[in-house]
């Protein structure tokens, strides 16, 4: 089953719900059967789209990193516990893969923190590798760090 629709859809991620997937699929399908250096940022508890990754990106090394610790075992992956903001546990993972073809944030969804990860991580993205960020639509949420009323607020993700 190496049909990313149908292992999100198996794997239960909330990826295939929000529409993530169609986008994920228009730029992966043409490197999913290469090695890459893939990090997804936030895997929630039941580690649905890690499966998913680790399926769909048969030849890949993949890093994993939640601030919930985890005693999920998956083929070509490997767990990091952390925050997301902390340059510590970002450069112990970069000690490790060095470079990343691929990352895709779906963390806290922290303005502050997305922004902070993104600035550390994103010189370690390979040439023309994919930096993917999700649900940036909580850039509009006061407890996120954003602002339903001003829509230009400085600091936001979005922004």
């Amino acid at each position: 089953m190496s049909n990313l629709k149908n292992l999100a859809k198996y794997h239960k991620t909330n990826k295939y719900d929000l529409g993530y997937i169609d986008v994920y699929e228009k730029y992966f399908e043409k490197i999913k059967n290469k090695k890459l250096n893939i990090l997804e940022i936030g895997i929630g508890e039941g580690g649905s789209s890690i499966k998913v990754w680790s399926e769909y990106f048969l030849n890949s090394n993949i890093a994993a990193l939640d601030i919930v610790s985890t005693n999920l075992k998956v083929k070509n992956v490997e767990f990091f516990c952390g925050d997301q903001s902390d340059e510590k546990i970002l450069q112990s993972i970069i000690n490790k893969f060095k470079y990343f073809d691929i990352i895709i944030d779906d963390g806290s969804h922290i303005s502050k923190d997305l922004i902070k990860s993104f600035n550390f991580l994103f010189e370690h993205l390979s040439e023309g590798g994919l930096y993917m960020i999700e649900d940036l639509h909580y850039s509009y949420y006061p407890r996120y760090g954003g602002s339903r009323i001003n829509l230009k607020k400085k600091d936001t993700s979005l922004n």
